[in-house]
């Protein structure tokens, strides 16, 4: 190992070691050959220098031979014995010296490159802490700016301050909330930074893109007519399937049409356009906005960089979102271009030719694919599904060990009609559920004594019907590592925290279907556990 690193230093001086090895050796048969005739072995140093030569290989054993050759001639035959003896010394001492210059040269060679090496690498460094700086500047900024309204709001609320003006304490309210979504957003971005360096944390599938983009473009509908903007879905296909992950791609969506919605004036039109092309699959998102710079297209894609241009509202933009679009993609073999005229607006063109399933092209051509009448309903009635309660309250079993959260759980599950029970642990939890039947188990992963993994594990060893519960892990965790170790462990499924209404209902429409009745005619599909 050590001999290689060394001769791959300089590949040319490969060939001066093996003729430094060939005379060394050839000087060893000599100091040999002379000592035997004159009754004198040096059979110590000819075994030495031949093991030496063995050993190691290459250009270290040629130094040692030689210096061992020179050592013995001069400490066995001085004077030397004849004229030719003699010269043959002189040659061997010659060749050691520039020997040794040749393996100098070689190492100052060497520890210049390795220097200008190390110069390079502390520049690397260098810029590596910078942008570590700014990435952690930028966060800063961002949750300290949002905790800056959520504590101004909280103290005045706190202090009574907005007792005599009920709307200002509902505009208050309202300001925390969104500041407390806006920290949430940006933790589950970096989250998301964080594993989509793993191909592990995507569930490919066959998907339908043209459902997924009418769904989505139905959810931010609501978004873009509060500020005035039109936004339609234009495609000359009549299905689309491509492959894929579906949660990913939401994300795509989402983050795209949300952006352009984010940066567009009032009055304008976002247009997405799904169409196949020259043999391509494109799926394209055109806004009228301000348009990109020349200095905003060259780091569009860096993460924690934001845009010269503003949110026209005052939207939230943490700089990280294009980036996670852009690994999205590439994981997806797929290929995102962007067009943009300072002024007039830009375009995000991505190139899903990789990943077509099955594509079925409108022979009427290019249409709008949702109706008026979609566009105004949908939106409710995704972001704010209406149930009542019917049949027998669900009886629950919440293990949490902090006592805010579980003041807070009994409060949100109680809203739903349930019979709430809350425990501090696993083990304690083991008891109650001994004791009493339970419907359904929401478990906290991380609680002291004993963990909601330990605890799931030895419900699922209980042997009896109580052992097939169902069981949905509550977690600040949401990585796809410990997604897979719930699921291993026999979870049914898990919801983030803080979890919403519409986690929970779907919880509750796939474990207990008859206990609740939609008032709405529009349901939402159930999102799929991601697991690795």
């Amino acid at each position: 190992m050590i001999n290689k690193s060394i001769m791959s230093w300089h590949k040319p001086l490969m060939f001066r070691y093996f003729v430094a090895l060939l005379l060394s050796v050839t000087g060893i048969f000599v100091v040999y050959f002379i000592s035997s005739i004159e009754g004198t072995h040096a059979y110590s140093l000819v075994v030495l220098s031949v093991l030496l030569s063995a050993i190691l290989g290459g250009f270290g054993p040629a130094i040692f031979s030689a210096l061992i050759t020179s050592v013995s001639i001069d400490f066995f035959f001085e004077p030397p014995i004849n004229h030719i003896f003699d010269t043959v010394a002189s040659f061997i001492r010659v060749f050691n010296y520039l020997f040794l210059a040749i393996v100098i040269s070689s190492l100052m060679a060497k520890i210049q490159t390795l220097f200008k090496k190390s110069e390079s690498e502390q520049k690397l460094l260098e810029d590596l802490i910078r942008e570590k700086d700014g990435i952690v500047a930028a966060i800063s900024h961002d949750i300290r700016n949002s905790l800056t309204h959520i504590l101004g709001f909280s103290e005045s609320l706190n202090n009574r301050d907005f007792d005599n003006n009920p709307l200002e304490k509902e505009l208050a309210i309202t300001h925390i909330v969104s500041s407390s979504r806006q920290i949430l957003r940006l933790v589950q971005d970096l989250l998301d930074f964080s594993s989509l360096k793993s191909q592990n944390s995507f569930i490919f599938s066959t998907i339908d893109l043209l459902r997924i983009l009418n769904t989505e473009i139905s959810k931010l509908a609501k978004t873009a007519k509060n500020k005035e903007i039109k936004l339609k879905l234009q495609t000359n296909l009549r299905d689309v399937f491509i492959k894929g992950d579906e949660i990913r791609m939401i994300q795509v969506i989402e983050n795209l049409i949300g952006n352009a919605i984010k940066f567009s004036r009032s009055f304008t039109t976002i247009t997405v356009t799904l169409e196949l092309k020259n043999q391509k699959l494109l799926l394209e998102i055109s806004d009228q906005g301000p348009g990109l710079t020349a200095s905003d297209l060259k780091h569009l894609f860096k993460p924690f960089l934001k845009l010269s241009n503003k949110p026209t509202n005052g939207e939230s933009s943490h700089g990280i979102g294009l980036s996670i679009v852009h690994s999205i993609i590439e994981k997806h073999g797929a290929k995102i271009s962007v067009e943009s005229r300072y002024g007039y607006g830009s375009s995000f063109i991505i190139d899903l030719t990789n990943s077509i399933h099955s594509a079925d092209i409108d022979p009427t051509g290019m249409r709008e694919c949702l109706t008026k009448k979609e566009n105004l309903t949908l939106p409710d009635v995704i972001n704010k599904p209406k149930f009542s309660f019917q049949g027998a309250p669900i009886h629950v079993l919440i293990a949490e060990d902090d006592l805010i959260n579980q003041k807070i759980a009994l409060r949100f599950f109680s809203k739903f009609s349930c019979e709430v029970t809350i425990v501090e642990n696993g083990a304690v939890l083991l008891s109650a559920l001994e004791k009493e039947a339970f419907d359904i188990i929401f478990m906290d992963c991380q609680m002291p004594i004993m963990d909601g993994y330990e605890a799931t594990e030895k419900i699922r060893k209980l042997g009896y019907e109580k052992s097939s519960i169902p069981i949905i892990g509550l977690t600040s965790d949401i990585s796809t590592m410990n997604k897979t170790k719930c699921v291993s462990i026999g979870m049914n499924d898990i919801i983030s925290k803080p979890y919403n209404d519409e986690e929970i209902i779907r919880i509750f429409l796939e474990y207990f279907p008859n206990n609740f009745r939609q008032e709405s005619s529009m349901t939402r599909k159930p999102l799929p556990l991601r697991e690795a």
